[in-house]
C-alpha cells in the first residue's frame, strides 16, 4: 500500500526528479524485502552471517581509525609514527590540495551517527559472545542515537527478564542525567548539541505538514522535506546547518505522505507484529529507535541492512 501511494506521488508529480528518485528506490527495496523474506531458513542464515561480519569489519576500521589511521580514505605524512593523515579538501577552490583534517570513527560509511545506527541493530543480532566486539565499535561513535538504540534493542530481546528492563531504565535515567550536566557545562558531545537543531527544524515541518487538511491528509509530497522545510528554515532566519533530511525518517515519512503514509506504517507494524516476538525483535527495535535521531534511510547500506533483518524476521514468522 505504501509502495503505490509513492507511485502515485511520483505519478502527481511527475516534473520532480527527486519524487521519480524516491519512486525508484523504493520499488528496489520492495523487490529486495519480498526476495529476502522468500529465501530459505539457510540463506537467512547465511545473510545474517553476511551482517555479522559487515558488522565486525566496520568495529575494526572504527577502531584503527581510534588510533589515528584511515587505511582507505587517507594517506601517510612523512614521519608515521606521528599517526597524522592528510586528505583531499572537498572544496572546489581548493579540490586538489591536501590539509590536514581530524579523524574521526565513522567506519567506511562517512558519519558517526551512520555508523551508530549500522552497528547497533547487529549488535543486538549477534550471540551474546561476540557483541562486546560489536559494543566497542558504537562505544566509539560516541553517539547518544546509537546508545539507546542498543538499551531499547537488548530491552525488547529480553523482555521475559525484569531484571534486564530495570537495567536499560537505570542506564537510560543515567545517560541522561550524565548529558544533562555535560550539556550545562558546555562539555557535551556535539551530537547532543546537534539536537537543538533538530528540535527547530521538526517544529517547522509540523507546522508545514499542519497547514491544511489536505497535506494533513497526503502530506507534502515526496521528497518535499529536501525542499519545503529547508525555505522554511531560511525564512525563519535559521543559520548554519540545515536540516532536509529531518533527521527523523518516521516524521519525514508523516511530513511528506501524511497520515495515509502514517496509517501505512503503523498497519504494517502491526499486522507484522509478531517479527518482534522473533530472535530478531531486538535489532528491529534498534532500527526504529536509530531511524529517530537521524536519517538512516536516506543511506543506503544502513536501509539495506534494516531490509534484510526485517526481511529476515518476516521469513521467520512465514
Amino acid at each position: 500500500a505504501f509502495h503505490a501511494l509513492v507511485i502515485a506521488h511520483a505519478a502527481v508529480r511527475y516534473d520532480n526528479g527527486l519524487t521519480f528518485e524516491i519512486a525508484t528506490w523504493t520499488t528496489l527495496g520492495v523487490v529486495m524485502l519480498a526476495h529476502v523474506r522468500a529465501l530459505p531458513l539457510r540463506h537467512r542464515r547465511w545473510a545474517v552471517l553476511a551482517l555479522l561480519t559487515l558488522g565486525v569489519v566496520q568495529t575494526l576500521y572504527a577502531v584503527q581509525q581510534w588510533f589515528g589511521y584511515d587505511v582507505l580514505a587517507m594517506r601517510l605524512e612523512s614521519n608515521p609514527f606521528q599517526k597524522t593523515f592528510t586528505r583531499v579538501q572537498h572544496d572546489a577552490a581548493r579540490y586538489n590540495e591536501w590539509v590536514s583534517v581530524p579523524l574521526m570513527t565513522t567506519g567506511t560509511v562517512g558519519n558517526t551517527n551512520f555508523l551508530a545506527v549500522l552497528l547497533a541493530p547487529l549488535t543486538l543480532l549477534a550471540p551474546v559472545v561476540l557483541m562486546p566486539v560489536l559494543l566497542v565499535g558504537l562505544l566509539l561513535t560516541q553517539s547518544v542515537t546509537g546508545l539507546v538504540a542498543v538499551l531499547v534493542g537488548v530491552a525488547v530481546r529480553w523482555r521475559q527478564w525484569p531484571l534486564v528492563w530495570l537495567s536499560v531504565a537505570a542506564s537510560l535515567l543515567a545517560m541522561t542525567d550524565i548529558l544533562l550536566l555535560r550539556w550545562l557545562f558546555g562539555t557535551a558531545p556535539e551530537s547532543v548539541f546537534g539536537w537543538g537543531g533538530r528540535l527547530f527544524a521538526w517544529r517547522l515541518a509540523l507546522t508545514a505538514w499542519f497547514a491544511s487538511a489536505w497535506t494533513v491528509v497526503v502530506g507534502l509530497g515526496a521528497g518535499a522535506g529536501y525542499t519545503v522545510v529547508p525555505a522554511a528554515q531560511r525564512k525563519a532566519g535559521m543559520q548554519g546547518d540545515f536540516y532536509p533530511q529531518l533527521h527523523n525518517d518516521p516524521l519525514q515519512l508523516a511530513v511528506e505522505f501524511g497520515g495515509l503514509g502514517v496509517i501505512c506504517l503503523l498497519g504494517f507494524l502491526w499486522w507484522h507484529r509478531a517479527i518482534f516476538c522473533t530472535r530478531y525483535g531486538g535489532a528491529l527495535a534498534a532500527v526504529g529507535v536509530g531511524s529517530l535521531g537521524i536519517f538512516s534511510f536516506h543511506v543506503a547500506i544502513p536501509t539495506a541492512t534494516a531490509l534484510v533483518i526485517l526481511g529476515v524476521a518476516l521469513g521467520e514468522t512465514a
